[in-house]
């Protein structure tokens, strides 16, 4: 199974040190619209955890922010406090 999208950052990533090396761990969003029985328009925000290890960790902390969008392919593992996602592979959209 796989998750991938164009998601938004929903805080600024923190940097934790683990052994040897380093993760970021964020929470992400994407909008979800949809209709209502009366064709009102209905905006959802899901929101998702994600991790990523190394210089990766490291690129996300030094260049994103809250609000910032990256398009991200992962794999979802199982943690203590439920599902998080691992990040494969990414891009960060500045605007």
């Amino acid at each position: 199974m796989k998750c991938y999208g164009v998601f938004t950052f929903a805080h600024d990533p923190t940097l934790i040190r683990v052994g040897q090396t380093v993760k970021s761990i964020f929470q992400l969003y994407f909008t979800n619209k949809r209709f209502d029985n009366d064709n009102n328009v209905i905006i959802d925000k899901i929101f998702l955890d994600f991790e990523c290890w190394d210089s990766a960790a490291e690129f996300v902390v030094n260049n994103c922010i809250l609000g910032d969008k990256i398009y991200i392919e992962a794999s979802p593992k199982n943690d203590v406090d439920g599902v998080i996602f691992r990040i494969n592979t990414f891009k960060v959209f500045h605007v």
